[in-house]
């Protein structure tokens, strides 16, 4: 099995302004960050590198949530996910699944509160926005 490299966040959303915005605040927080925008380069970044957390937004062309979460689990299945919607309330899914939700937009205070309860605090090297 695939070890996380220090801080490595996945991001996982069809959004290419979203994963930018993303990546560009988890970095701000002193992390790693790698973003993909489908169901297979998902499958593909999960096999290639181990992360410490995924961040998944619940939305996303030609995969469920429920399709995601099954590939997530099976190929790192230590890794945890927190889910990411437009939407106010998490879905049966995300509840079913004790999964950490969050909705959109989300302010880089908030990123680095729900980083830091996956144990990702404030890494140094950078100033937060």
């Amino acid at each position: 099995m695939l070890e996380p490299t220090g801080g490595s966040v996945l991001i996982a959303d069809d959004d290419s302004l979203v994963r930018m915005v993303l990546r560009m605040g988890i970095e701000n927080l002193g992390h790693q960050a790698v973003s993909v925008g489908t169901f297979e380069e998902l499958g593909t970044a999960l096999s290639e590198q181990a992360f410490a957390l995924c961040i998944m937004d619940v939305s996303m062309p030609c995969s469920s949530l429920e399709d995601r979460l099954d590939q997530t689990s099976r190929l790192a299945p230590e890794m945890p996910v927190m889910v990411l919607s437009g939407y106010s309330e998490a879905p049966e899914t995300v509840r079913e699944q004790g999964l950490r939700f969050l909705s959109k937009p989300i302010s880089l205070d908030e990123l680095g509160v729900a980083l830091a309860g996956f144990g990702m605090g404030f890494a140094g090297g950078a100033e937060t926005a």
